[in-house]
């Protein structure tokens, strides 16, 4: 009774004048990892990079403005009856081109030309005596026309004109589901590591007792070597029993300080420091037993792994649409409508331009085809390989996700089943404590009996919250196949 008394001012003690340190909980956990993770980080950055890729896709097909100018010159020797000299010619020419592509692969554009001319002619008859060198120009022309080119075949329609946009799409869509299949696996290292820092806190406590009933007991055995009840033998005995329960004490904060470190290495925090309080109560187990048939098709729903492969066949399925159009022919429908003026005064020419005095008419078909193919051939025929093959790798990923459920949901039963014996065992062990206490106060019990069965029931309560632990991991697991761990502790990937 005088150690019990003693070990219940102590732990007053403690508990009156020790700084309430805040206990870390499994939810706090997961948010700073969800904040502070490096690899969760690299994830959303990668989602917001295939954001902007759709934004760019999204306008590929702007009006586009193209302008150009040129001058030549140029001199030609000329020797004939009438001519005979150098000709010096110059042009300079400005154009602007206004271009735009439709979805169905329809390429508009609106073409302005100008251009100026003038030519330096030497005019010599020697039988005449005459030699002039005559100035033409300058003469002014322009030309505006409209061009209308319509694919036919290859680059025809809005399947094969929004590839990109689709492409980029799709990689939005897979970067998201990596960040969300990122997210799971660092919740379930989270959590493990969480539970692993646990377990070695209540390792550590459970030594510690073990260690002051050593300590106990050694006191107990000194009273009775000086009463000369036991041997002097019996001293080293449990000296050697303290010591060993010192080092495994010792040993024990050392692995406590090494899950914790595990755990801040993965939450993304500075490593180092002493560990926070763990929560004094373990959380409520969930008793209920998840439907086979439910969970496994909720995992066929929402697992990252199948819905990532589903992705990967999308865009395989992209691919051989891309190469089918790679390997058909060239036919374009042009129609072109033009109008043109020529003068060598510049007001005239922009007056004919308004007039439109001279129209020109086009519609004619344009023809290409490679006469060697075999390069697109052979890509097309690898991408419809590629897109059975990942149809393939789904089937089996589906196969292996069913599989692991199902062991994941029976370790879950196992563990829960083994909770209920480790409960069943801890109440019986403190039904014999409190009848050995009633026993010891009537002097029908001994206080090494009394200390012996604390000691049994101190392990007891060990083994039910290490099945306790057990049980939370394995749901853990069962919740990262199905793709719902963020869901079960409120967090959302933003």
């Amino acid at each position: 009774m005088i150690m019990k008394l003693r070990l219940f001012v102590a732990l007053a003690a403690i508990l009156l004048f020790a700084p309430n340190a805040h206990a870390l909980t499994p939810g706090e956990a997961l948010a700073t990892a969800m904040e502070q993770n490096p690899r969760f980080k690299e994830a959303g950055l990668s989602v917001d990079e295939s954001k902007f890729l759709v934004k760019s896709q999204e306008g590929i097909r702007p009006f586009t403005l193209r302008a150009d100018t040129g001058f030549n010159f140029q001199e030609q020797p000329l020797s004939s009856a009438f001519e005979d000299g150098v000709r010096e010619s110059t042009f300079w020419s400005v154009s602007a081109q206004l271009l735009k592509q439709l979805v169905w692969g329809t390429q508009l554009a609106l073409r302005l030309d100008f251009n100026r001319s003038t030519a330096q002619v030497p005019f010599t008859v020697p039988g005449l005596g005459i030699s002039d060198v005559q100035s033409i120009g300058p003469n002014y022309g322009n030309v505006l026309e409209l061009r209308v080119t319509q694919p036919l075949l290859r680059g025809f329609g809005s399947d094969i004109n929004d590839l990109s946009l689709e492409a980029a799409r799709t990689q939005q869509t897979v970067a998201e589901l990596r960040r969300s299949q990122t997210a799971q696996d660092i919740a379930a290292e989270v959590l493990t590591a969480y539970w692993s820092w646990v377990r070695a806190e209540l390792e550590l406590e459970s030594l510690e007792q073990s260690l002051e009933r050593a300590k106990t007991l050694g006191e107990l055995t000194v009273a009775q070597i000086e009463a000369g009840q036991l041997a002097e033998l019996e001293r080293d005995i449990v000296d050697q029993q303290i010591k060993s329960a010192e080092q495994a004490v010792l040993l024990a904060n050392l692995q406590v300080q090494d899950r914790y470190q595990d755990l801040q290495t993965i939450m993304g925090t500075k490593i180092g420091g002493d560990a926070p309080a763990r929560p004094q109560n373990l959380p409520e187990v969930n008793r209920e037993v998840p439907d086979l048939e439910a969970i496994v098709k909720r995992a066929m729903e929402t697992s990252p792994e199948l819905l990532l492969l589903q992705q990967d066949i999308e865009v395989n399925q992209l691919n051989v649409l891309r190469d089918e159009d790679a390997v058909l022919p060239q036919l374009d429908a042009i129609g072109t409508i033009s109008q043109s003026a020529l003068s060598d005064e510049v007001p005239e020419a922009l007056e004919q331009l308004i007039t439109a005095e001279l129209t020109t008419v086009f519609i004619g078909l344009s023809f290409t085809m490679p006469l060697n193919n075999d390069l697109a051939a052979q890509q097309l025929d690898a991408d419809r390989v590629a897109v059975e093959r990942a149809k393939l790798r789904k089937q089996e990923a589906q196969r292996q996700v069913e599989l692991n459920v199902r062991q994941s949901r029976r370790l879950l039963v196992t563990q829960q089943e083994r909770l209920v014996l480790s409960e069943q065992e801890v109440e019986l062990a403190r039904k014999n404590v409190k009848a050995t206490n009633e026993k010891y106060a009537a002097g029908l019990a001994t206080y090494l009996e009394v200390i012996e069965l604390e000691r049994t029931l101190s392990d007891s309560e060990f083994r039910n919250a290490q099945a306790r632990i057990d049980v939370y991991l394995a749901a853990v697991s069962l919740r990262r196949l199905t793709g719902t761990l963020l869901e079960a502790y409120g967090l959302k990937i933003e």
